[in-house]
């Protein structure tokens, strides 16, 4: 089935569901758009041809796109210092034909258009954890042990300290000098007894470091007792002082002659 319209002194062939473009008007996108200039409509056998139209004949169509492209028009010539920019956008309407009917004839009614809509989700509801029920149980005390920790073996022995030397200090012999037998008298100077010039001898300090007690490192487990030798003080070594012996003799008296007639010697002037 088609037909051939006229619009706008250009003639046009038809079929449903075609698309023809058409010129432009006033009208918006989705619009309804009814024909009436119908020349020639065939359907099956029957052909009718108008003169020049045919009565009562129809094309229905419905607007789809308007114009929204402009074209671009550039001119240019070379070192003539030319250029040209033009845009044109051509009006046109464009529509679907949807129905060709003859004199009398209706449009079928156009079924509501199933619309499917996605199924409908049920809200989640989002419900807490469900928290289990507390039980307080008595606390569970641990199993005391019948036995006790066994500790580390105390050592009986005491800390040896450092020996105490037992012997007083060594102190310097004093010189016992027996008197000086005084010499005679004469008128000469007396002689003075020699000084004698010893430093006092000092008794050698012993320094001997405290022996400190060995310390047993042993885990809380039963250590094996250790017999600890006795730490034996060690001696100290006394050192025998001598007493200086004096450098210079003793003077002596002189002896008496044996002579009882005999004196000593005169005294000189």
């Amino acid at each position: 089935m088609y037909a051939i319209i006229e619009d706008g002194s250009r003639q046009y062939r038809v079929e449903p569901n075609g698309l023809v473009t058409l010129d432009y008007r006033e009208i918006q996108p989705g619009e309804p758009l009814e024909l009436n200039r119908v020349l020639l409509l065939q359907s099956g056998a029957d052909t009718l041809i108008g003169k020049p139209l045919v009565e009562g004949a129809r094309v229905l169509t419905e607007v789809v796109e308007l114009p929204t492209k402009k074209s671009i028009i550039q001119k240019f010539r070379r070192r003539k210092n030319y250029r040209r920019l033009k845009g044109h956008t051509q009006p046109f309407v464009r529509v679907r034909i949807k129905h060709i009917l003859k004199a009398g004839e209706q449009p079928p009614v156009a079924e509501a258009p199933k619309t499917e809509l996605p199924p409908v989700e049920a809200p989640k509801t989002e419900l807490p954890p469900a928290e289990a029920p507390k039980t307080e149980l008595p606390p569970v005390e641990a199993p005391k042990p019948e036995q006790p920790v066994a500790e580390a073996p105390k050592s009986e022995q005491p800390l040896v300290e450092a020996p105490k030397s037992e012997h007083p200090p060594v102190e310097a012999p004093k010189t016992e000098q027996p008197p000086v037998a005084e010499a005679p008298k004469t008128e000469l100077p007396p002689a003075e007894a020699p000084k004698a010039e010893h430093p006092i001898a000092e008794a050698p300090k012993t320094e001997q470091p405290p022996v400190e007690a060995p310390k047993t490192e042993q885990p809380v487990a039963e250590a094996p007792k250790t017999e600890l030798p006795p730490v034996e003080a060690p001696k100290p070594e006394q050192l025998s002082v001598e007493a200086p012996k004096p450098e210079h003799p003793v003077a002596e008296a002189p002896k008496q002659p044996e002579h009882p007639g005999s004196e000593g010697p005169t005294p000189t002037a």
